[in-house]
Order: structure tokens, then C-alpha cells, then sequence
């Protein structure tokens, strides 16, 4: 194999989401110390856990490449239609936490569960229209009702 391809070879869907994910719930733990005890108890079990799963999804999938990168023709036929993909969720991930930044949470977490659920091939609007809404309810009840958390309001409002 070429040395591009060794790299090119983790540069696949199966890694890259958990990584960015990684990166995602390690800034999401740091952002919560900073809330009151109280506050802090269960998004920081959340986190954990998640961060601990998507650790071991990542060791998974780095094993299955390396596993693979023997068999070149198995590997291509494995991840080459998940590398568009990739960047197309790694785009949608830093836009929307940079919209989370700009704008609040409504908005972006609305475009982003349309937009990721599209790119997953789901073509129902009423379906698509049913998880956005219930996952943005349950979220706001669990944290607003539950928590008394306030929901990112931006820097523009």
C-alpha cells in the first residue's frame, strides 16, 4: 500500500464521527463543571458514559481497518461510500455548534436533526418533522422542567 493510503485508510466515516464526537462530549463535560452541584450531576453521567462508549466504538473501528488494510480490495468495497458521508457530518457538526454559538440551540438543533437525518437517507418529512420535534421536546421538559438548565441563547440574541 502507498503511504497516502495508510492515512487515507482512517479517514473514514467509522472513525471520524466517534473522534469529533469525542471532541464534542469532552468540551460538553468541561462546559458543565461550572454548574451548581446540583445541576451538573446527571449531564456529567451522561457525558461520561457516552464518552466511554464512543471511546470503545472508536477502538472497534480502528481494529476493523487495520484488520483490513491487508485485503486493499475489501477495504474500499468496506468504506469508500463513507467518506463523502464523513466530511458531510463533520461539516454539519462544525456548523452547528458554531450556529449553537451564534444563535442559540433551537434553530441549529432543528436544521442540524433535519439535515443529519437526511444524509442518513431518510426521505419521510412527516417522520423527519416527528423525531425533530419530539427529541427537541423531551430535551427542553428534561433539562428546563427537570434541570432548570437554560437553553444557549447565542451572542446575536
Amino acid at each position: 500500500m502507498k503511504k497516502n493510503s495508510r492515512v487515507h485508510q482512517y479517514l473514514c466515516y467509522e472513525i471520524l464521527m466517534p473522534v469529533l464526537l469525542i471532541l464534542f462530549v469532552a468540551s460538553f463535560i468541561l462546559n458543565v463543571y461550572d454548574l451548581p452541584k446540583i445541576a451538573k450531576r446527571m449531564p456529567l453521567i451522561v457525558g461520561f458514559i457516552t464518552l466511554f462508549f464512543l471511546i470503545v466504538e472508536t477502538n472497534l473501528a480502528v481494529s476493523k481497518v487495520q484488520k483490513n488494510a491487508e485485503k486493499p480490495e475489501a477495504f474500499k468495497k468496506m468504506f469508500s461510500s463513507f467518506d463523502v458521508k464523513a466530511i458531510w457530518f463533520v461539516l454539519v457538526m462544525i456548523l452547528y455548534g458554531f450556529g449553537i454559538y451564534c444563535i442559540g440551540y433551537l434553530i441549529p438543533t432543528c436544521l442540524m436533526l433535519v439535515i443529519t437525518m437526511r444524509l442518513l437517507g431518510e426521505k419521510s418529512v412527516l417522520r423527519i418533522l416527528m423525531v425533530s420535534g419530539g427529541f427537541l421536546a423531551v430535551f427542553y421538559l428534561t433539562f428546563k422542567g427537570i434541570f432548570g438548565l437554560y437553553m444557549p441563547k447565542g451572542i446575536f440574541l
